[in-house]
């Protein structure tokens, strides 16, 4: 059965939150916590975050009260359009202008329908299409009142929230253990990593003085995609491990634009902001320019190896001269001197290769894993909001699914749950 859809405005009263309010207006006024943004996380998770709390007047605070069922939304910003529903009722709790609240109508709506409603919306990019991002997105009361979602009775709405309920919580159980296994897997290679450099691995040289024309920075460019046959720019946020590089545009510039700012094979990039101690090998012959968050190590062969190095960058030894030199502002940020006087252990030449060779291959089964389990979760991830998307619209009777959830069982492993559900 595909049910008829109705605006949320005839399901349930829709509320905005109140402007921060930092200051006493009046001698009545109390201080509450409130409800925000960065409670509602994606998948219709409320997450405990440090209670920020504010002035209401009495008669504000009734009105913007948090009761069990109520359903709420994330108005703009990066999460616009997550929900979540309010279990039990918050007491003393009001909630800001980040937030829309729908309160279901009596007989009319189950807010965990409407909340699953919404997850399958966004997933689909419905809720995106109804705010006609331009700049910032804002998913508005009046949006939101005006957005239709699928209708089907209360009992029906129910049994479906149930079901979903059920269902969801198995898929997402399954998702938190990968997840902890990836974080094992990922403390494990660290710790390989940390076994094989460290202070004792040999003699502490300077950075600086391993590098062929001194530690190099890179170039600030903010212009479109440039002429094919120049070189691509290399961003911060293009480096997401040692070798792995995912450039996001196709932003490109000229030789004379990036000057000395261009890697080539087996030159280190270090991100210097940010999301410190990244760093990235180049290891393909194709010449790239580099952004001004960003310097360059090019390796002196005489006395390392540029995979030595690499690795040695991912270390624990790194990352605590790392963490001890950086300044912090409203980011964190490790200047290219400092990166000169950054102290690395240096064995001869030999023994580097030997230790490289040795984290390549152990670190490689460990990346396997890691890469299972991450397609695990994106497979699961797909599954969930399919089934969601089926149940709320009627594709599928829950009714004819007591039980199914045999089929999630936390026994089947990532192979199977992809031969099932890919």
């Amino acid at each position: 059965m595909i049910y008829s859809r109705l605006p949320i405005r005839r399901l349930g009263s829709v509320f905005l939150g109140k402007m921060i309010q930092p200051e006493l207006k009046s001698i009545g006024d109390v201080r509450a916590p409130y409800l925000r943004a960065a409670h509602v996380q994606p998948l219709g998770r409320l997450i405990d975050v440090d209670d920020k709390t504010m002035w209401f007047d009495p008669q504000e605070l009734r009105l913007h009260d948090l009761r069990d069922g109520d359903v709420v939304i994330v108005e703009g910003g990066a999460g616009y359009g997550r929900s979540a529903v309010i279990t039990g009722d918050h007491d003393g709790w009001g909630f800001q202008n980040s937030i829309i609240r729908v309160r279901p109508r009596h007989n009319r709506a189950d807010g965990r329908f409407v909340n699953y409603a919404l997850q399958s919306a966004l997933a689909l990019r419905q809720i995106e299409v109804a705010c006609f991002i331009s700049t910032i997105p804002h998913f508005t009361a009046d949006k939101v009142g005006a957005f239709s979602i699928p209708a089907p009775p209360l009992p029906a709405q129910s049994a479906i929230a149930e079901y979903l309920d059920r269902e969801t919580a198995k898929i997402d159980a399954l998702i938190s253990k990968q997840r902890r296994l990836i974080a094992t897997l990922r403390e494990r290679r660290a710790a390989v990593v940390g076994r094989a450099i460290g202070p004792e691995t040999g003699g502490l040289r300077s950075l600086g003085g391993l590098s062929v024309g001194g530690i190099a920075s890179g170039v600030d460019f903010s212009a479109d995609e440039g002429q094919v046959g120049w070189p691509r720019y290399i961003r911060t946020t293009d480096v997401s491990g040692m070798a792995s590089l995912h450039i996001h545009t196709l932003r490109r510039i000229t030789v004379e634009q990036a000057g000395d700012s261009l890697v080539r094979r087996n030159d280190i990039l270090f991100t210097r902001s940010g999301s410190l101690g990244t760093n990235y090998l180049h290891e393909s012959d194709e010449v790239m320019a580099f952004a001004g968050y960003m310097v360059r190590f090019r390796t002196r062969t005489d006395l390392c190896v540029p995979r030595y190095v690499a690795w040695w960058s991912q270390s624990r030894h790194h990352q605590d001269q790392i963490a001890l030199g950086a300044s912090r502002s409203t980011i964190d940020n490790f200047s290219g001197s400092k990166f000169r006087t950054m102290k690395i252990p240096l064995p001869p030449l030999t023994e580097q290769r030997r230790i490289a060779d040795h984290l390549d291959e152990q670190t490689a089964k460990i990346d396997t894993l890691i890469a299972k389990a991450e397609r695990f979760i994106e497979v699961s991830q797909e599954r969930r909001s399919a089934l969601i998307t089926a149940a709320v619209t009627g594709q599928i009777d829950v009714r004819k699914h007591e039980g199914s959830a045999g089929a999630l069982s936390s026994s089947k492993t990532p192979a199977d749950w992809e031969a099932q559900y890919a």
